[in-house]
């Protein structure tokens, strides 16, 4: 058996997340149905990260062990000959055994994209976040410096987060527009359930004058999920980059 590491991208606007769900298009489905196809045996994916609802990705990583005479150089053309056009596989390469995509994952790096203008787009509407109110991009850029650094990020994830341990680290995060986009870039050791849109909601808020710069230590050190910001959309997401 070969272990296998694959780069997808993909649009996440039609499917119900990476993670397998009874009866519902998700990314991890279709990619092993035609793993299956291709390879003519049962193939299980494990992910780098489970990815929402509505989000996206550029740079996903997942790992399979294959029984195949198949060149894994040869491995991206044919899977994406009978994926989905909005399923990307950009390369495939072999790994050792011991390979794990999740816990092996030294840095991450995702982007969020809001529209900022008097009306939206409606060609950007599953890419973007639309905000109408004016954004202060210099007052959003000082906010998010109290992000980098280790710190317990519990105020920065959803109810649903699973995991115990809510400290995490974050190497950079920068703010940057292009005409009425803002792109969001942050890179951490790992995150939380919703960590990146919450952390974008709150800088929103910034943004907009409703909190301070300052106000992001606070709410760091509170440890208190309600004086952060609103958690934004999934369809301004996307997973941009693993590496290892």
């Amino acid at each position: 058996m070969k272990q296998i590491m694959l780069t997808i991208s993909y649009d996440g606007t039609h499917y119900y997340g990476w993670q397998k769900q009874d009866g519902l298009p998700t990314i991890q489905a279709e990619l092993e149905k035609a793993c299956k196809r291709l390879f003519g045996h049962e193939v299980s994916i494990k992910g780098s990260g489970r990815t929402d609802a509505g989000v996206h990705a550029r740079g996903q990583c997942a790992s399979l062990k294959v029984n195949t005479p198949i060149p894994v150089e040869k491995m991206p053309r044919s899977l994406n000959n009978i994926l989905p056009k909005d399923i990307v596989v950009l390369d495939a390469k072999l790994v050792g055994e011991g390979f794990h995509p999740q816990y092996l994952a030294k840095k991450k790096t995702y982007i969020y994209k809001v529209i900022n203008s008097k009306y939206p787009v409606p060609q950007l509407w599953n890419y973007t976040y639309f905000v109408y109110t004016p954004l202060d991009i210099e007052a959003m850029s000082q906010g998010a410096r109290h992000f980098v650094g280790t710190h317990d990020f519990k105020a920065f994830c959803s109810s649903k987060n699973t995991k115990k341990d809510t400290i995490r680290s974050i190497y950079s995060f920068k703010i940057k527009q292009d005409g009425d986009i803002i792109t969001f870039e942050v890179c951490g050791n790992g995150f939380l359930h919703n960590m990146v849109r919450i952390m974008v909601g709150t800088l929103i808020e910034v943004g907009k004058g409703d909190m301070k710069p300052d106000d992001i230590r606070q709410i760091i050190l509170s440890k208190n999920r309600l004086k952060a910001g609103i958690t934004v959309p999934a369809s301004g997401l996307t997973m941009y980059r693993v590496e290892y």
